[in-house]
């Protein structure tokens, strides 16, 4: 019996060289021991992502630049002008009220 199985890191099984995310074959034993020495994933057994993937995933339905978007806006209907492209929201800030002080 054999079972479908991801790679999920680079190896050689069977004489064929895998990538991470290629999918093969493998008997039952050695699928066993893949998947319990992590070198393979079931083929439908995703599972939860590592905690440095999850970090970076973005929440659904939120903007995370929709601060600095209108910031920027803001400095163009002040200046008349495209802000710089290395500024953050702190320059930007800074900058809108120095404009509006005066």
């Amino acid at each position: 019996m054999t079972k479908s199985l991801i790679a999920t890191q680079h190896m050689t099984y069977a004489t064929r060289r895998l990538r991470p995310g290629q999918p093969f074959q493998a008997s039952d034993r050695d699928a066993a021991l893949l998947v319990k020495i992590k070198r393979a994933r079931e083929v439908g057994a995703l599972g939860a992502p590592p905690d440095s993937v999850a970090a970076k995933i973005k929440p659904t339905g939120q903007d995370p630049d929709a601060e600095m978007k209108a910031l920027r806006a803001q400095y163009m209907v002040v200046f008349g002008k495209r802000p710089g492209p290395k500024w953050g929201p702190d320059e930007l800030t800074r900058r809108i009220a120095e404009a509006t002080k005066s």
